[in-house]
């Protein structure tokens, strides 16, 4: 009974351990609706899913495909920032606005909280990075809220944790 009890909790720790509960996991949330509001699911909007330190990492489908329209293009993200929100710190519609009411449900841009995490986005997503001076620029969890004052923080407001 002993050998079989610990048969049991060694083979649930070895799967564990080797990422296959989160690959699994992953692969289930994926096809999630995205948001209550519409009919597509993230497999349906993001492409190359990659598990790294217990995070799931994506890009918007239209990097791959090139097609800008749904579902591919849903994720295919606008900062949205207007001349008058520099002068007056009012946000009337910019990417940070929209995450907030979930219209991107748990998707969100990246955070890059340390260089090994940036090693990993240069080494899976760096074909698709574009430069600030394109439309097809790549977002990460910065922002410049030039309604504080205009420095940089994550969308949620905190303190940046790591920026190269």
């Amino acid at each position: 009974m002993f050998h079989v009890l610990f048969a049991l909790i060694y083979s649930i720790l070895f799967l564990s351990l080797s990422g296959i509960t989160s690959t699994a996991l992953a692969a289930v949330s994926c096809n999630d609706p995205i948001y209550a509001g519409t009919s597509y699911k993230y497999a349906n909007a993001l492409d190359h899913f990659i598990i790294f330190q217990g995070n799931t990492y994506a890009i918007a489908r239209s990097a791959s495909t090139g097609n800008g329209a749904a579902p591919d293009g849903y994720f295919a993200m606008s900062a949205n920032i207007d001349a008058q929100y520099s002068f007056t710190g009012v946000d009337n519609g910019s990417l940070r606005k929209l995450l907030a009411t979930g219209i991107y449900g748990a998707a969100q841009p990246v955070t890059i909280p340390d260089a090994a995490t940036q090693a990993f986005i240069m080494t899976y997503y760096g074909q698709y990075l574009g430069k600030a001076s394109s439309p097809a620029s790549t977002y990460v969890n910065a922002w410049k809220d030039y309604g504080a004052g205009a420095q940089f923080t994550q969308m949620t407001g905190g303190a940046l944790a790591f920026s190269n």
